[in-house]
């Protein structure tokens, strides 16, 4: 599969040379990477994509939770053991995505989205598995 150069976009002038546009710059964040589900980030200017990026996480409850949870799901009642469960999943992935793009020289992430699902692996033990992709980007101080 041939290998394409990403797109570099800019939102000024296209008729000035390249080495002619002010100077910008680079946003660097203080903790992680800024992860967003919208296509642009608020105060700062997108200056290159990246690319596609990615994170997944796939977690499980002990046999126990497993039963606790099968009970009460036959009686009725709240599955906090398992929203915990799917919130750390969902933790997991987003870190993961994060590693990902900062490991592909991007500095935030646009347009996050989550897929999720769940799959039994044997012996009634169920997993949940979440991805979360999103596009990586470099952007500077607007």
């Amino acid at each position: 599969m041939p290998h394409h150069e990403n797109p570099v976009v800019h939102h000024e002038n296209p008729a000035v040379e390249p080495d002619e546009r002010p100077e910008r710059k680079r946003f660097t964040p203080r903790r992680g990477i800024p992860v967003v589900t919208t296509n642009d980030l608020p105060g700062r200017k997108i200056e290159q994509v990246v690319g596609m990026c990615y994170g997944t996480a796939v977690r499980s409850r002990n046999i126990f939770g497993n039963m606790l949870g099968d009970l009460r799901a036959t009686f009725g009642g709240g599955q906090q053991g398992y929203v915990k469960m799917i919130n750390q999943t969902r933790d997991e992935a987003i870190e993961a995505l994060r590693a990902h793009a900062m490991s592909m020289g991007a500095n935030a992430i646009v347009a996050m989205r989550f897929d999720s699902g769940e799959f039994d692996s044997g012996n009634a033990q169920s997993m949940n598995e979440v991805a979360a992709y999103g596009t990586a980007v470099i952007v500077s101080d607007a």
